[in-house]
């Protein structure tokens, strides 16, 4: 069954932050912070065929196939045209009246609304009509997190990845569960399975890396994370003196640690005694 499109929602992931532990004195001065844009609904690629939002639903679209519709809701839905894909759940729902994918975009639109209870409704009867779906979970998942139901959140990303991993918005949102946890090698798991499945590192996603590699002790791998996020955001005094610190204390690199620090010096007076490493 093909998998549709879905709406992509702009969350803020967790803020809070536990102490880390005294050893771990680089990162320890930077807590977790919001590394993922968006958690995203699966990607257009997989779609078959590419459809297209109608400006109008004609009655033509009454003789359409189902999964025709499918590509028509899926483009309408990604332009935010909710009136229009509405429109086509409508017939979808009178076509396929069981259908786990006509309650899916009521749960989508539901939530567009602002309508929380009735979207997770939704969202439940698909999952109840379609249990192997991953993207339905998808989708439940990101309504707990809007609650703030971290537990509930994480339980539904696992149980998305589990049936489909080519969700890899899931995987940067466990792995910052994990992080702020403090498992580091979990959430090292789970940026592997990100990148794995096809999943791109952007500055944030580097950030989150380096941090994560340092806290399970891979710092070469943390360091180079670090080297990435340096070099497209070259005012990035956090992740540059922490990149110095690893080439200095961990691997006796003084050089290459020196010339962050000059960095440091002439944009800001931050050099290798102005942090307390302890902290």
């Amino acid at each position: 069954m093909k998998k549709p499109v879905g709406i992509i929602a702009i969350l803020g992931l967790m803020g809070c932050q536990a102490s880390a532990p005294k050893t771990q004195s680089v990162v320890s001065t930077v807590p977790v912070e919001v590394y993922t844009r968006g958690l995203q609904s699966v990607d257009a690629k997989q779609a078959k065929r590419d459809g297209s939002c109608p400006s109008r639903v004609k009655k033509s679209s009454k003789a359409l196939a189902w999964r025709d519709l499918l590509d028509q809701l899926n483009a309408c839905v990604a332009k935010s045209r909710y009136g229009t894909a509405q429109q086509l759940n409508e017939l979808l729902t009178r076509r396929e009246p069981f259908s786990p994918w006509s309650v899916y975009y009521k749960s989508l639109f539901a939530e567009h609304a602002n309508q929380y209870p009735r979207a997770m409704w939704m969202i439940n009867l698909a999952i109840k009509r379609s249990p192997k779906t991953g993207l339905f979970y998808f989708q439940r998942g990101r309504l707990n997190h809007l609650a703030k139901n971290v537990p509930a959140a994480t339980e539904d990303f696992e149980k998305a990845v589990d049936r489909d991993p080519s969700l890899v918005s899931s995987y940067l949102y466990l792995a910052q569960v994990h992080a702020r946890d403090l498992s580091y090698k979990k959430a090292a798991g789970y940026l592997a399975d990100f990148k794995k499945y096809g999943g791109e590192f952007d500055r944030d996603t580097h950030l989150l890396a380096a941090k994560v590699h340092f806290g399970a002790g891979a710092f070469e791998k943390s360091a180079d994370s670090y080297r990435q996020v340096v070099r497209s955001d070259s005012k990035n005094h956090d992740a540059r003196l922490a990149l110095a610190r690893i080439l200095d204390e961990k691997f006796n690199q003084a050089e290459e640690a020196l010339e962050h620090y000059k960095i440091l010096e002439r944009n800001g007076g931050r050099g290798p005694s102005s942090v307390d490493p302890k902290k």
